[in-house]
């Protein structure tokens, strides 16, 4: 059940036009047991998908990760829970080097594509300075840096990753 389903959700991946734009995606955790689930941003593999591979071999080992005939080898950026929210309903975008852009996960995992998560500010320390100084007025017009972009996931979101997770 979780593979043609994973597989389903993986095709809703796949762009109508040609141009992908990175979708998040929820994935059942099987590699440790603090969290439930993964989030993630699927993202352009190179050829304007973020599918990799359809795989066609009866078993195949890519980064460690199994993968079996018609599972699809999908290109995620994860994103880590945010220590400072008590919710865990707070995400922010892993660092990648040039190297590597991406890691796979395979499409029996998946599930949810897609959904909506909230953009949000950095949030202030407690105990922050109510003076700020010219480096601070000129770091709140600057663009932040996209290590520092928070995510939030509502909880109805959160609570259809759960039923979903077999």
């Amino acid at each position: 059940m979780a593979q043609s389903e994973g597989h389903k959700l993986a095709d809703k991946l796949k762009p109508k036009d040609g141009n992908f734009k990175e979708q998040f995606i929820a994935v059942q955790n099987r590699g440790d047991n603090t969290e439930d689930f993964l989030i993630g941003m699927a993202v352009d593999a190179g050829e304007g998908s973020p599918i990799i591979e359809h795989v066609s071999d009866r078993s195949k080992r890519i980064n460690k990760i199994e993968f079996t005939r018609g599972d699809r080898v999908v290109a995620v950026r994860w994103l880590h829970r945010f220590a400072g929210d008590t919710t865990r309903l707070t995400f922010v975008k892993d660092s990648y080097d040039n190297k590597r852009d991406y890691d796979v996960v395979n499409s029996t995992e998946l599930r949810a594509v897609g959904f909506q998560m909230k953009q949000v500010k950095i949030p202030v320390a407690p105990g922050a300075s109510k003076t700020r100084s010219a480096v601070a007025r000129e770091r709140e017009r600057a663009v932040p840096h996209e290590a520092d972009i928070h995510f939030v996931l509502d909880k109805d979101t959160e609570d259809g990753i759960h039923m979903q997770n077999w």
